[in-house]
């Protein structure tokens, strides 16, 4: 087993076209300069593991034949979380390999071509494989870096947030391995997907952090008011655009409504609608497909979003799944399946009994969707194109809640249970 770490460097990344298996790695030599993705930290376990078996011909030798049952490698790569303004219009964003490390952890993507917004989603899965190079430096060779392939890629992504600093990325990823081999050295070229990070997450960039509740008991009296011009369906995102926007909403925020009047009947019912600008909102529809017709009747909860202050987000596991290692056949690699995770944040007490703003004691085992938006607002409070970053989760159990000390104010360490779909925006 050989280990490596290094700092400020760049991972090589693809997607593999065809799926697992060998014969769909990405060749070595072909991830060029361009599919760089800038790393604080990687880190790496490449793995060979053998087996052995006793020489059977003399009852008394103490001979053994080994031979190699596996080589695997897992793999870390630290990241910063990055903003959409890094991509200009001549540059598609889902090509774009910070994108593609998302598919790999089992976010599905989508891309806005008018706007150029990116949405990544679990609600449809994406069954998608990586391949890597890592380019280790090597100091007595002034032409040669030491390359380790990585194959058959699929692992998960953690995301935290702590007020005052970039939101950071950890990938944490699973797959085979290559024996490593002395490359020509290939300086990292970013190109226009410049590695500019968020703006800080102080205070004032943090656009929206709402709680909306979802209660089997809930009641939908009121109309979400606007009027709602079209409705499209594709993949699980459902757009429905407003040609008067609904009062007293804003870019980034959630409403929980309840939906009549569309066809297919799986668009109807009750659902977390989240705003991408005043006069545009989208909501998820776990595998569906269908085209959308009719005409949509919403009606808002009358249970109100609240609101809350936090210092620290963590959510590990961001999109639920977890990999086994799996051997069938000839072929080796990881095997997908659901898992339920937690998020926690952390908040500040002095906000608990303001007017509309989320008291977690008074909740245990409840349900909420959440939605967290950072930006850049202009004069007139609209969200900078290019600067949003919003981490959505649509169903999350309060799961436990104690008295903790942010900085120097007492707070509530609250943790939720992920037990739905969870995306992420870039605006």
């Amino acid at each position: 087993m050989a280990k490596f770490h290094e700092k400020n460097q760049a991972i090589y990344f693809a997607l593999q076209t065809g799926g697992s298996g060998s014969a769909n790695k990405v060749a070595t030599g072909s991830l060029g300069s361009t599919t760089a993705i800038a790393c604080t930290a990687i880190m790496g376990d490449p793995t060979r593991d053998t087996g052995s078996y006793q020489y059977l011909g003399d009852s008394l030798s103490r001979d053994e034949y080994t031979y190699e049952k596996d080589t695997y490698i897992d793999l870390q790569i630290d990241t910063f979380q990055q903003v959409l303004s890094d991509m200009t219009t001549a540059i598609v964003p889902n090509d774009a390999s910070l994108w593609k490390l998302y598919q790999v952890c089992g976010g599905n993507v989508i891309v806005d071509s008018t706007t150029k917004q990116v949405f990544v989603d679990n609600a449809t899965d994406s069954p998608d494989y990586g391949t890597a190079d890592f380019r280790k430096s090597t100091p007595d060779d002034a032409t040669n870096d030491k390359l380790y392939k990585f194959w058959d890629l699929r692992g998960t992504v953690d995301v935290t947030a702590t007020v005052g600093e970039v939101p950071s990325l950890k990938f944490s990823l699973k797959g085979n391995a290559d024996d490593p081999a002395p490359v020509a050295k290939q300086v990292a070229d970013f190109g226009k997907q410049t590695t500019r990070v968020a703006p800080s997450v102080l205070y004032s960039t943090i656009t929206s952090a709402y709680l909306a509740e979802i209660s089997p008991s809930d009641t939908f009296t009121a109309s979400l008011g606007g009027t709602v011009s079209t409705v499209t369906a594709g993949s699980a995102q459902v757009t429905v655009n407003f040609s008067s926007a609904p009062s007293g909403v804003a870019t980034g925020q959630i409403r929980r409504v309840k939906i009549s009047g569309l066809t297919p009947a799986a668009l109807n019912g009750e659902y977390t609608l989240y705003f991408v600008s005043t006069t545009k909102a989208i909501y998820y529809v776990k595998g569906n497909t269908s085209a959308a017709s009719g005409t949509a009747v919403i009606k808002v909860s009358d249970l109100a979003p609240s609101t809350f202050c936090f210092s620290t987000l963590n959510a590990a596991n961001f999109f639920g799944f977890d990999f086994q290692r799996y051997m069938t056949g000839c072929d080796t690699g990881f095997a997908k399946g659901g898992t339920p995770t937690d998020v926690s944040v952390s908040m500040l007490e002095d906000q608990a009994n303001a007017a509309g703003v989320f008291l977690p004691d008074t909740k245990a085992g409840s349900f909420f969707s959440a939605v967290l938006q950072f930006g850049k607002k202009d004069s007139n409070g609209a969200l900078v194109a290019g600067t949003g970053v919003t981490y959505m989760w649509d169903k999350l159990q309060l799961a436990n809640t104690k008295q903790g000390k942010i900085a120097t104010y007492l707070g509530r360490d609250v943790t939720f249970r992920n037990t739905g779909s969870s995306f992420i925006f870039y605006q």
